[in-house]
């Protein structure tokens, strides 16, 4: 048999481990590229749809006279949406209006009630 740090493990059984390692680092290697690629989808259908949820809370405003709590109030489905981690978008109420903000390693994009997104570094 093989010795691996100091203990006998017979051949059989290091192979057997060596292809378990092999797989687990090939399974965290595709997980982190397929969250990798539904995140920049995601940004993607924020810088083109982002504008849709600022109508949503214009019309709701308008509506009802204030602006949502929360985004889920709006109904319907929100653009920019992870599987596992929801939208992007992040979004806060103020004393007059709201933030809108959604940002990947690279830029973060932010609008208001006042101006449409803006990106930023």
């Amino acid at each position: 048999g093989a010795c691996v740090a100091g203990c006998a493990i017979p051949a059989g059984r290091q192979a057997s481990r060596l292809a378990m390692a092999a797989v687990s680092f090939c399974s965290i290697g595709v997980g982190w590229w397929l969250g990798q690629t539904e995140a920049s989808a995601a940004f993607n259908e924020c810088v083109q749809s982002g504008e849709i949820v600022r109508e949503a809370l214009a019309d709701t405003k308008t509506r009802t006279g204030s602006y949502p709590s929360t985004l889920e109030e709006l109904g319907g489905a929100l653009p920019c949406r992870r599987t596992l981690r929801g939208t992007l978008l992040t979004y806060s109420r103020t004393a007059d209006g709201y933030s809108l903000k959604f940002s990947d390693w690279f830029m973060t994009h932010e609008a208001t009630q006042e101006h449409a997104f803006v990106g930023h570094k």
